[in-house]
């Protein structure tokens, strides 16, 4: 998601270890925020990029799910209380978020709202500033069109980490990998058949 926002011209700051910082700021990343230090770190260093640079239009998060881990962190409470003082202290704190709040995983609930939101068009503004990346591919042609202009022009780029074989087994390990959260790119599935 990076690229893309980079691809359209928004400064992007991502949030990730210092053993990933280097990958990142190559998929175009403006500034990289290590998580590993601490919330206490990433709040004080979340809210001096949003001083320096102005309030963040859209956080996608795409680590939050269902995993007690994730509920432990609680990110969306963390990014949406952040407020960003001036240096002169004249105006009072400002919201370091102005904008939506995305993620890609989340409760039943959640994805009820989502879909309600996007199958009957009911007004954004019933559901509050935190939104569903709902991934869904009929009618998305215009889309994926674009995407594909990006990558044929050169502004996304993807990372392979591993391709696996596009059966059971190969689906299999690539949940395990990708549940494990430890993979840099993305998990292909090659129909060998197909070759």
């Amino acid at each position: 998601m990076g690229q893309v926002a980079k691809a359209v011209g928004a400064r992007v700051t991502a949030v990730c270890s210092a053993r990933n910082a280097e990958v990142v700021r190559k998929l175009g990343a403006d500034s990289v925020v290590d998580y590993t230090k601490g919330q206490e770190a990433l709040k004080q260093a979340l809210v001096e990029e949003a001083k320096q640079h102005g309030a963040y239009d859209l956080c996608f998060d795409t680590v939050t799910s269902r995993e007690c881990s994730d509920a432990d962190f609680k990110y969306q409470e963390l990014i949406t209380s952040l407020k960003v003082t001036d240096t002169n202290d004249t105006q009072p704190p400002h919201p370091a978020l102005t904008g939506r709040y995305i993620t890609i995983g989340g409760w039943l609930s959640d994805w009820i709202r989502a879909g309600l939101k996007r199958g009957l068009g009911l007004p954004v503004s019933w559901f509050g500033q935190h939104y569903h990346f709902w991934v869904r591919f009929p009618n998305s042609s215009k889309a994926l069109q674009e995407l594909a202009a990006m990558a044929d022009g050169g502004k996304l780029k993807p990372i392979v980490a591993q391709t696996l074989d596009f059966n059971e087994t190969g689906a299999r390990e690539a949940f395990k990998l990708m549940h494990g959260r430890r993979v840099v790119g993305k998990i292909a599935l090659a129909n060998q058949q197909a070759k």
